[in-house]
């Protein structure tokens, strides 16, 4: 499982779907928010 520290120092489980919905509210296309999410999560390391 990845988790990701959050800006008050919360950590939180790596959310696929957040990043995609993020970067739709952004204007980017449905192909291009599954591509950075996926970018996001491989580029991921544990630890």
């Amino acid at each position: 499982m990845l988790r990701v520290r959050k800006r008050d120092g919360r950590l939180e489980e790596f959310s696929r779907a957040k990043i995609v919905r993020t970067c739709l509210r952004a204007g980017a296309s449905k192909k291009i928010a599954e591509k950075v999410a996926e970018e996001l999560k491989r580029g991921y390391t544990m630890g």
